[in-house]
């Protein structure tokens, strides 16, 4: 797919390829799935005004950062043990990231995915490997292509 739409000169985007494109050309990291650091981007509050900090959380109560309407100010809801525990996620509390030649451009992935497939934040994101394939298939591409147009010039 990557590879069609690389060469499509109709240029529509193309999701998550354009976003995964983006990361290894452009000095910052796009989407939530890659930034890294969407904890201190966004939160999301429900209509009965619970606070969690995606709306990927949303409803799941160990990641419940405490009630808008109930709470001192939105700061008291970013410190608590919860929003500490998902803080601490980095390369280096997810095994194996802080080796992978990806990193820079997935921060890690998304914690949810990890924690929906194996009932942890600090595990990887369920979709490590395949993002893996796609991010080694994408680095060749633009190689060859910074590579061939080189040699034009």
């Amino acid at each position: 797919m990557f590879d069609l739409w690389f060469d499509d000169t109709a240029s529509i985007q193309v999701e998550p390829l354009h976003t995964i494109l983006g990361n290894f050309i452009s000095p910052s990291v796009w989407g939530c799935d890659y930034h890294g650091d969407c904890l201190r981007s966004i939160i999301s509050i429900n209509p009965d005004g619970n606070v969690y900090p995606c709306g990927r959380f949303a409803g799941l109560e160990q990641f419940l950062l405490g009630n808008i309407v109930e709470c001192e100010s939105l700061g008291s809801l970013l410190n608590t043990d919860v929003f500490r525990q998902l803080t601490s996620r980095n390369p280096e509390t997810v095994r194996g990231c802080s080796e992978c030649e990806f990193v820079a451009i997935c921060n890690t992935g998304c914690m949810i995915t990890a924690h929906m497939a194996r009932g942890d934040i600090h595990d990887r994101d369920y979709y490590c490997r395949g993002r893996k394939i796609i991010f080694a298939h994408i680095a060749e591409r633009l190689k060859g292509h910074l590579e061939a147009s080189r040699v034009e010039e």
